[in-house]
């Protein structure tokens, strides 16, 4: 249960500087896999554990907290998957003390997620459950349903809602996707069932569209979102947006790769490592449009393609100025041959007091698996 990055212990180990001043590993073959194993760290003032267990198509992620020198459970996910790495089932659970056990947790959705997918791989169908604390049993609060073209890129997400007093599900929206000949991504389509803006009619209607274009050389996608105006009574433009990513794509990951890892290296778009994001709002004033830069982020990444610095930029909104909001670090303390420890650390700048307050900070410790 391990994921699918890594580099060698080579003397190669050397590292790409972009233009846009973020680091990019060079392609290697891997040597070994990381594995994430344990977390110690605080919020505030409560101190917490997280640990991490595999085995054979199954990942346990205990939470524990510290309270006067001792450590007692909290929450615990478990997820499954089959034997082509796909997660069919996950599981959340929270320490009941009176009992002395787990017992499924008590939330309106994501108590019980079931996975489902073709001979492709493709997931065909996503279904939510909660617990049910009176009848002590899981039952349906939604449901996720794709549609794929013949070269597997999502062209249609269903969204339903359950109908306890029908025992049926709702339609409640879908989203179509088109694609370029490239095969990026290109336009897509939000639509709401029964929406407001056509009096809840048994209809789809469309509330927001998105459009994307690419840089020459793919490094670069900019989006533009349109939503619609009841008042004029059409679709206008609400924002732009636009994602840098480094010429180095990420390592491709397998779908079980750790949700944790993932995570950390979430930031990547179609396995490109973002390292530039600014978001454009338009603002209307008096029948006036303007659009500005209200916030962007910038990614820096180390040799093993983990993100190492996250820098958030927002806009004061009595100054408009822009200003560093947010800042998460990670410090890489241990490199050993079977060891890899990272300290993490995510501040906030507190604009009234013009000072940095530590939000979160932990420690993270991971296995390297020889393959």
């Amino acid at each position: 249960m391990s994921s699918t990055f890594g580099q060698s212990s080579d003397n190669d180990d050397k590292i790409d500087v972009n233009s846009s001043g973020s680091y990019d590993s060079i392609e290697r073959k891997n040597t070994f896999d990381l594995r994430l194993d344990s977390l110690v760290g605080k919020r505030g003032e409560n101190e917490f554990i997280l640990r991490w267990y595999y085995e054979k198509n199954k990942i346990t992620e205990e939470v524990f907290k510290k309270v006067d020198n001792s450590t007692s459970p909290e929450e615990k996910t478990v997820r499954i998957y089959n034997d082509r790495d796909l997660i069919i089932l996950e599981f959340k659970y929270t320490w009941k003390e009176e009992l002395g056990k787990f017992q499924p947790k008590a939330v309106m959705n994501g108590s019980k997620t079931e996975f489902i997918y073709d001979d492709n791989g493709n997931n065909l169908f996503q279904y939510q459950y909660f617990w049910s604390t009176d009848k002590e049993t899981y039952l349906p609060y939604d449901k996720e349903e794709f549609k794929y073209d013949e070269q597997g890129r999502k062209i249609l997400r269903l969204w339903y809602t359950w109908n306890s007093e029908l025992e049926e599900f709702d339609t409640n929206s879908k989203t179509e996707y088109k694609y370029d000949l490239a095969g990026n991504i290109i336009e897509s389509y939000w639509y709401d069932y029964k929406s407001y803006y056509n009096d809840y009619r048994d209809e789809f209607f469309l509330e927001t569209k998105y459009k994307f274009t690419y840089s020459v050389l793919l490094d670069a996608q900019y989006r533009q979102v349109y939503r619609w105006d009841n008042d004029l009574r059409k679709m206008q433009l609400y924002n732009n947006g636009e994602v840098r990513y480094s010429f180095k794509e990420n390592k491709k990951f397998s779908p079980k790769d750790h949700y944790w890892l993932a995570e950390v290296l979430k930031n990547k778009h179609e396995n490109k490592r973002v390292i530039y994001v600014p978001n454009f709002i338009k603002f209307c004033e008096n029948d006036i449009s303007t659009a500005r830069i209200s916030s962007n982020r910038e990614y820096r990444y180390d040799n093993y393609g983990i993100c190492i610095l996250y820098n958030r930029f927002s806009v004061n909104k009595v100054t408009n100025t822009r200003y560093k909001s947010n800042v998460r670090t990670r410090e890489l303390l241990v490199d050993d041959k079977k060891n890899l420890v990272y300290s993490y650390t995510d501040s906030d700048y507190d604009l009234d007091f013009h000072n940095w307050e530590i939000d979160r900070e932990w420690v993270e410790y991971y296995s390297k698996i020889e393959k």
